[in-house]
């Protein structure tokens, strides 16, 4: 993917979650039929159920640095065969 994809989807979700008020779990395609700039479309969105529902630490920043290293730190799986937390 290039970084232009990956910008229109992080476009397409907040767009998403704009109309729909609430964060939302999106399907998405690169069409390749279409011109460059318009080729990432959306397809379908949904209520997102799980990370919006996550238990945030106290004092957790909500930069998105800090939120993916936060992810990297404390995984939804803690190991083969167990459990979310």
């Amino acid at each position: 993917m290039t970084d232009e994809e990956i910008i229109a989807i992080a476009r397409l979700a907040r767009a998403a979650e704009k109309h729909y008020g609430c964060p939302q779990d999106i399907e998405w395609a690169v069409d390749d039929d279409l011109p460059a700039g318009e080729d990432t479309v959306l397809l379908q969105a949904r209520p997102e159920t799980v990370w919006s529902k996550r238990h945030h630490s106290v004092g957790a920043k909500a930069d998105l640095v800090s939120s993916i290293v936060d992810t990297l730190v404390n995984p939804l799986y803690a190991g083969k065969g167990k459990q979310p937390a």
